[in-house]
């Protein structure tokens, strides 16, 4: 990982598309991993479970939802702490690390790749058939990222890793621990 840290920006260059290149790529990754789209269709699973009552979409939607959401509140806690430039910044010599609320200086973790990986990740649990849709679809976010230059690789690693902790401490709270009856007479 610290060997990556100093190839960082090396690899990112390489891995950037150019002009032209995959000119459906990036948007298509932009918007499967945008927040506001994550966060409606998850809100729809769950509504639609509770109208239809179907408790395992109304389980899995409130699940995702609750990974997105710490995914999304740690992401920016991180990306302001760590101001981390972007690629396009980096170009131009920004090479400022520290705390920061200015534009463009929130590269690391990968938001879009951390609730995406979440979000697929208790899919994922629910839908075991489904699990490789899911967790393409979010290889694809991350992916794309990379690609259209938003990040560097480290970020989408971070991104990937913070959003699979995440989405596991949501299935854990949800986790319902079967107890057995206490023994009659004190046994």
């Amino acid at each position: 990982m610290v060997l990556l840290f100093f190839y960082d920006t090396e690899l990112a260059a390489l891995i950037k598309l150019g002009p032209g290149q995959g000119r459906w790529i990036v948007p298509t990754g932009y918007w499967l991993g945008h927040g506001l789209v994550q966060f409606l269709v998850l809100a729809g699973l769950w509504l639609l479970g509770r109208l239809w009552t179907r408790p395992k979409w109304k389980t899995a939607g409130l699940q995702a939802l609750l990974a997105f959401a710490l995914s999304g509140l740690l992401v920016q806690l991180f990306k302001h702490l760590i101001g981390r430039p972007r690629p396009r910044l980096w170009a131009d010599g920004v090479t400022h690390f520290g705390p920061s609320l200015a534009d463009g200086l929130d590269s690391f973790p990968s938001g879009h790749t951390s609730t995406s990986m979440a979000v697929a990740l208790v899919l994922s649990w629910h839908y075991p058939a489904a699990a490789p849709i899911f967790m393409f679809g979010a290889a694809f976010v991350a992916a794309a990222r990379l690609l259209g230059g938003s990040h560097f690789p480290l970020d989408v690693l971070a991104g990937v890793a913070l959003g699979l902790a995440c989405g596991w401490i949501s299935l854990a709270l949800f986790r319902r621990k079967k107890r057995s009856p206490a023994p009659i007479g004190g046994e």
